[in-house]
């Protein structure tokens, strides 16, 4: 898991603070450009925002020579998405996935962010 420093020491990424927690939803609701972005590159949408984690995977990758975080090498595959869900979707569950986004739990493979299975992904947690 990505720990308060940034630095990886396993799979997964660490909670979001509730300040960021929020950004995120209320731009995936709201914002087409930062959805656009988040569907091709969630690392940098998340950095864009002040998720601490993402800002030190971005710069980690740029110390290695890559332009972005690589597909399957990140703490955030999580975030991927074949068809992100729609604004909708995000605004009726944005309390659940508040809590669980701000939650200490595992944050490795959920998938909460595809269309159509928000709800499920959630409950399956």
């Amino acid at each position: 898991m990505i720990g308060n420093s940034g630095g990886a020491s396993g799979s997964g990424h660490s909670p979001f603070d509730s300040r960021v927690a929020s950004d995120l939803l209320d731009k995936l609701a709201t914002d087409d450009d930062f959805r656009d972005q988040f569907s091709s590159n969630p690392v940098g949408a998340l950095a864009q925002i002040g998720y601490p984690a993402a800002s030190g995977a971005l710069s980690k990758n740029a110390s290695m020579g890559f332009a972005a975080a690589q597909p399957g090498e990140d703490a955030f595959s999580c975030m991927r998405v074949n068809s992100l869900a729609s604004k909708e979707e995000f605004a009726a569950a944005r309390e659940e996935l508040h809590a669980h986004l701000t939650s200490s739990g595992n944050h490795t493979v959920v998938f909460a962010f595809e269309s159509n299975n928000i709800t499920a992904a959630l409950r399956r947690k």
